[in-house]
């Protein structure tokens, strides 16, 4: 069996993609702002690219606290939308 490995970066670009921030960058730059943090359009860009790219930066873990945060607080909404 062949087990892919995944970098923070790739978790962070996947979970961006399940969100609706990931059509509204603005949103979540809004978002982050809410949480107490100042992120930008690069940093986010650079956060979705693979560990090893050149423009790629490691994702700060308060981002994915905030991403967690996100999903736990609207856990119900997203719930109900696969039932």
């Amino acid at each position: 069996m062949l087990f892919m490995t995944m970098d923070e970066n790739i978790i962070f670009a996947k979970l961006f993609r399940l969100t609706p921030f990931s059509h509204d960058v603005q949103s979540f730059i809004d978002f982050m702002a809410e949480s107490g943090h100042v992120v930008t359009k690069s940093q986010i860009n650079s956060w979705q690219r693979k560990q090893g790219n050149d423009k790629s930066r490691p994702v700060p873990d308060f981002v994915f606290e905030a991403m967690f945060d996100y999903f736990y607080k609207r856990r119900e909404k997203i719930k109900s939308a696969f039932l």
